[in-house]
């Protein structure tokens, strides 16, 4: 957005101006800082930014099915004749029609990511498992490599593990994103870390010097086989880390490292996985191709969430994605997308735990439309990644089923219209 902020309240910011029949929003300012235009097949809707709070009050978000957003232009309605007010008005607009007459960024994406995390199944699967994910009008599915930490030595390990499930090893993965490809959907990797008892790979820390050079080389291996995986099978996005914000945050020249090591062997698109809460803080977005989010931000407290309050827990979050997009110029996937079929879903939309939940659909599929109602038709926003697909698809979700799954339950008929748009 674009706005100018300053003592004198009646700055307006008028877009269009030159449009035939577009009108000028001077005359509803006397109580707002300014507003901000857009032009909706030809109409101007002004969205009024209290001068107190900040807050949008009138519109809260206008639905973005046909915005063209061509440029923008400044307007001033002085007070009261008055020759010097007049010289430095003057002087404001022809700096700031110089500098912000713009035209909009636009993303070049080839295709929306109408994605699914794959759960990786324990044992080889028929290749039928693709068919329920192309009936949702998936064209993406996200594969997931894991390794494990930490051995003895400090490092993580993943190789000849007889109890690891085969569609998390090596192995596995290559079959699946064959099979994906002979069927015409898209692949990403993403490497995932567990650490031992679940805990929190954003929390993961090392005591030393000497501890922190061991873990990255573990690391660093890790990655780099999978990226020449990647380039062999010709993966389209490859996913370097997730959620590992204290490891960025204490080691961000390893990093740095690691991108351009991955971008000598692999040429497709490459990305991260930040958490909710410490995404915007990851250092090198620039360097990569895609923003990364894992987007489980807590929007309400509420048992059954509606349409309105979820859109009004979005409302920070959202501003914040697109300062962070309009800042780097970088497309917005989330890496992971979903909520639990619970009461109190949008509470803490990342808690995994498995006991004392009570099963609630409305507030699963009220969570999801929300999401694509704001996101889903932004040029900026290419997509995501549901979490999560189950392989054997009958026997997943259902009615009675309190996890992230969509499978099997009301909110599966709301994923596939979108994903068929």
């Amino acid at each position: 957005m674009i706005g100018l902020r300053g003592d004198d309240r009646n700055a307006v910011i008028a877009a269009f101006p030159d449009v035939p029949g577009a009108s000028n929003p001077a005359d509803s300012v006397a109580n707002y800082n300014y507003v901000h235009s857009v032009m909706i097949t030809n109409k101007e809707f002004p969205l009024m930014y209290d001068r107190q709070s900040k807050d949008i009050e009138a519109g809260d978000r206008l639905k973005s099915d046909h915005i063209s957003i061509t440029k923008v232009s400044l307007t001033f309605v002085l007070p009261r004749p008055n020759t010097m007010r007049v010289l430095i008005a003057f002087g404001i607009l022809l700096f700031c029609t110089s500098f912000f007459s713009v035209e909009e960024a636009v993303i070049s994406w080839p295709q929306k990511v109408r994605g699914v995390a794959i759960v990786g199944p324990p044992k080889a699967v028929n290749p039928e498992f693709l068919s329920s994910i192309k009936s949702i009008h998936a064209d993406h599915v996200c594969i997931m490599p894991y390794a494990y930490g930490l051995n003895d030595n400090g490092e993580i390990y993943y190789k000849g593990l007889d109890w690891q499930w085969w569609g998390e090893r090596k192995e596995g993965i290559s079959a699946m994103v064959k099979e994906a490809h002979s069927n015409n959907v898209k692949v990403m990797l993403k490497p995932h870390i567990w650490f031992r008892h679940g805990s929190f790979t954003g929390h993961f820390d090392a005591s030393t010097k000497k501890d922190w050079e061991v873990f990255e080389h573990s690391y660093e291996v890790y990655i780099i086989e999978y990226a020449w995986l990647a380039r062999e099978m010709d993966v389209e996005i490859y996913c370097i880390g997730t959620e590992l914000s204290t490891f960025v945050k204490k080691r961000p020249e390893f990093w740095h490292a690691l991108i351009r090591k991955v971008r000598s062997i692999y040429s497709g698109k490459i990305t991260y996985a930040g958490n909710w809460d410490t995404y915007a803080d990851m250092p090198f977005w620039s360097e990569l191709d895609i923003i990364g989010i894992d987007a489980y931000f807590p929007l309400s407290e509420t048992r059954t969430p509606n349409v309105n309050e979820l859109k009004k827990g979005w409302t920070p979050y959202y501003r914040k994605i697109v300062a962070l997009q309009r800042r780097v110029n970088k497309p917005v996937v989330f890496l992971e997308y979903g909520y639990r079929s619970v009461d109190h879903t949008a509470r803490k939309p990342w808690d995994s735990s498995r006991g004392g939940h009570t099963v609630n659909l409305q507030g699963q599929a009220n969570a999801y439309r929300v999401l694509y109602e704001l996101f889903w038709e932004e040029p900026w926003f290419i997509g995501g990644f549901l979490w999560k697909w189950h392989t054997d698809h009958e026997r997943a979700g259902g009615a009675g089923n309190t996890r992230f799954t969509p499978q099997n339950k009301p909110v599966e008929q709301l994923i596939r219209a979108r994903y068929a748009s």
